[in-house]
């Protein structure tokens, strides 16, 4: 299997729109917030060859679980592109089991 990340950027939007009945939009009340967002991966590329072993470390946050969920084709990433040749089997929580 190989995996090919390429200007890979993964953001999650707080706040936003939520949910506001149709007539409030229609009458122009309610408005919400503009949208936040966190980034969580950035400009991620990498190309990791058939047979290989790769460790991603780094502290709480830093995006590890985000690139295996983005890799894993469990999330979408906001840009860039992901291409795995090959069966991903994802296991990220061991609290799950």
């Amino acid at each position: 299997m190989s995996i090919v990340l390429r200007d890979v950027r993964k953001e999650f939007v707080r706040g936003g729109q939520g949910y506001r009945p149709l007539y409030r939009d229609l009458l122009g009340k309610g408005r919400a917030p503009a949208a936040a967002a966190t980034v969580a991966l950035d400009g991620v590329s990498a190309e990791i060859p058939p047979g290989s072993r790769v460790a991603r470390v780094g502290g709480n946050g830093a995006g590890k679980s985000t690139l295996l969920r983005v890799i894993a084709g469990i999330q979408q990433p906001s840009r860039g592109s992901v291409r795995v040749d090959g069966r991903v089997a994802c296991f990220l929580e061991a609290g799950a089991g």
